[in-house]
Formats: structure tokens, sequence, C-alpha cells
């Protein structure tokens, strides 16, 4: 049966969640991290992993609630001790790990951490809410991983319906996120900062984030100067349902000049997943004259405030040779950094032969 007691006692979990994860960055497939996790009071949630690595995967399932203590749930029928568990998912195998209480509801944080970065064992990994009826399965609601950003989007139909857990899992340092809030015509509705501490979480309504407007469909853009990462969901109907939290793109005009003086112009979007940046290169215009446009796929990381970027490249701007180009940004941030310039390199793969230049981006739309 579907009852209002399953609703109330899974929004009773989501607010009264955990709020430390044990590090900065994730190592995706190496961990896997889910936001919120609920047990006891008829509730339980079942995460389900794999290995399809060459040996075994080793690590420890780590289990936080409140302001970062440790949270002792039971899992697989015996209780977790200090907030941890050892665990191992051989090669080749598929583990289920059930989180069950036996006195009313309690919710924390998983994150399944990877004992060495290896590249022989791998985890991947779904989690589901359960509540039951005695041994009979009345509900449940799948979420997906959870996964580090700078810049997220919630689109959503009826603003009422939509909660929002964020969590900061840098435990030494403050991030500082702004949620804004836009009409369906792209109107600005409403903003909010929030210091956001090391090991932090914050699960509400935005309904709670913007008390007192009144909306129906829009978007919530949040944005943030280090990675966080989090959880949404929409109450529609009396049914809960999970909601994509993923990174967004951010647009930029390029500008690049070679230290022979040839010249290109064009566009570019990057985002980052944690560590890992992303995106896309459209080159418009060489020496002053219109191309064919050429896109090409970047890829890079983002560490301790330094972009790094590299793609492959042919086509009219290269003389319909293939290169490989590198480009290093200091300082950058992709909430308040809103023009860069680095120097790059260009390999030529014909001879391995180097040639340099500047590699200039300026944002298309400021960050709010």
């Amino acid at each position: 049966m579907r009852i209002r007691v399953f609703i109330a006692m899974l929004l009773l979990a989501w607010l009264v969640s955990g709020s430390v994860l044990y590090a900065q960055n994730f190592s995706t497939q190496k961990d896997l991290v889910f936001g919120q996790v609920a047990a006891g009071g008829g509730y339980e949630t079942v995460v389900t992993a794999t290995n399809r690595g060459t040996t075994n995967y080793v690590g420890t399932l780590y289990l936080f609630r409140g302001q970062g203590q440790p949270w002792n749930p039971v899992v697989d029928g015996s209780p977790v001790s200090n907030g941890r568990l050892g665990i191992t998912i051989n090669a080749g195998a598929t583990r289920s790990f059930r989180f069950t209480g036996t006195g009313p509801v309690e919710a924390g944080f998983a994150v399944f951490a990877a004992q060495t970065l290896e590249q022989t064992s791998f985890i991947e990994g779904n989690l589901t809410y359960a509540v039951r009826s005695g041994a009979t399965l009345v509900d449940s609601v799948g979420v997906l991983p959870s996964t580090e950003f700078y810049m997220a989007t919630i689109p959503f139909d009826d603003f009422s319906t939509i909660a929002l857990a964020l969590a900061n899992g840098t435990l030494n340092r403050e991030a500082h996120v702004t949620l804004t809030l836009f009409s369906e015509s792209n109107s600005r509705v409403s903003n909010e900062n929030i210091d956001f501490g090391g090991g932090w979480h914050d699960a509400r309504f935005l309904s709670e984030h913007f008390p007192g407007v009144t909306l129906g469909r829009g978007r919530l853009e949040i944005q943030t100067d280090i990675p966080i990462f989090g959880t949404a969901l929409t109450l529609t109907g009396g049914e809960l349902s999970s909601l994509p939290l993923a990174p967004s793109p951010r647009s930029y005009s390029v500008t690049t000049t070679a230290f022979n003086g040839s010249t290109t112009t064009g566009e570019a979007s990057l985002w980052a997943e944690g560590l890992f940046v992303k995106g896309y290169l459209r080159i418009k215009t060489f020496n002053g004259g219109a191309i064919t446009p050429e896109t090409y796929l970047v890829s890079g990381q983002l560490i301790n405030g330094v972009l790094r970027i590299s793609f492959y490249a042919t086509g009219v701007p290269f003389l319909g040779e293939e290169v490989n180009i590198n480009a290093r940004f200091n300082g950058f941030s992709f909430p308040y950094t809103n023009s860069a310039s680095a120097p790059f390199v260009v390999t030529w793969l014909s001879d391995n032969s180097t040639s340099s230049g500047t590699f200039s981006m300026t944002s298309l739309t400021r960050m709010n």
C-alpha cells in the first residue's frame, strides 16, 4: 500500500540527515558516494554495487550523520562499529548492502572508499530507498550516486515540490554557495548565499530556502567555489522521485594567438565533474577569415585552482595536420573567473615538433 506515513518518514529522514564526508575529492569508479541513506522506522536502504574488474575491490564503507558523527546502522544484519565497515567485492561480483534499523527512522551518508587506486578493480552502483510493511515491499525510490560539481542546475515544473540536499566533503575548507532561482521566462526571482562549512550538510525544500516565493515552472542554479555534491528529490502527487543533479557547463569566447602571428577565434564550453574537466571547443575563424567551424573535444583537470586542458585537433587552423594542444591556467575558478589567459603548446604529431602561443577565454555569461 502507498501510505502517507511513507512520505512523512522519508521526508523526516531527509531533514535530519548528516553532514561530513571523508575527503575533498572522490575518484570516479574507485569511490562511490550517496548523499542520503535512511534506515529504521519501516525504512531500509539498499546499495547495490558491482566490480567489473579482474581483482577484488577492497575498501571501506564510511557512514556519517549529524555534524560528522559516526553512524552505526545495521548493515546486512550486523551493527556497524564507529561508522565504518571494511568491504570486499570480488572480481566480477555484485553485492547488495542493506541498511536497516530497529528504532525510529535515522539518516546519514555512505561513502565507499577504495583502499588503493590500482586500476584492476572498480566500483559502480546505485541506491534504492524502500518502505516495508512487515516483509512486504510497499514502495521504492531509486537514486543515482552523487557527483561533485562547481555549478549545477535543477529545472522544475513546480517549485513547491523540490527538496535539495547539499554537502561539502572538504573537511578543512568553507564552500561559498549561491542558490539563484529563475522563473520559466528567465527572470531572476531570488538569491541565497550560504557559507557552507567544511563537512556541512543541508537538506531543505526550496520553499524553505526562498520563503514567501510563489512559483510554478522554473530552474534553480547552484554555484560554489569548491566542489560540493548533493541529491535532489521531488514530491509530486504524494510520491517521491529522484532528480538528476549533474554539473552544468559554462561558455566562453576563445582567442588563440601563436608566436608566428596566426590567430583563431571561436567558443568553448567547459564543466567539471569533481577533479575532471570536460567540454567542447569550436573554432570559427583563422587569421581573420571565416572557416567551416571545427569542433574539438576538450578534457582536463582542475585541482587547487590550476586548470589544465588538452585536446586533439586538425583542419584548416593547423594546415590539415594532426596536433595535440595543452594549456594551463593558474588561479582559475568556474564561478569567479570571467576571463583568463595562458600559454599553450602545440605538438605536431607528424614529427613531434612544438610551437606555442597564448590561449585566452572570456565568459559569455557572468555568473550570479
